[in-house]
């Protein structure tokens, strides 16, 4: 049996985007830089899983993003990393 492993950003209080669908609270260290805890954190745990499991409206923020061409190499290693991965969808109707 495969391992399912919940890598999920939520507030202590139980929420996971604001009232009008904002996720600015979520804040990440910047990937652009070669040394940053959170690249070599996330390489590790995106060379651990196979797929994905995005709800819709993460899809939409995280799972067609794109780096554009200004973007550093480390940020498009990043990204290239999740676009790689399986992808599966929630589809939950937004209230």
């Amino acid at each position: 049996m495969r391992k399912i492993i919940l890598n999920l950003a939520v507030t202590l209080d139980g929420f996971i985007e604001g009232p009008n669908g904002e996720t600015d609270w979520c804040t990440m260290d910047d990937p652009s830089t070669a040394e940053s805890t959170f690249e070599s954190h996330f390489e590790q745990f995106l060379a651990r899983i196979d797929t994905i499991f995005y709800g819709r409206i993460s899809y939409d923020l995280w799972g067609n993003y794109d780096p554009g061409n200004d973007a550093s190499l480390p940020e498009k290693k990043l990204w290239s990393g999740v676009h790689s991965k399986r992808n599966m969808f929630s589809r939950k109707a937004r209230m």
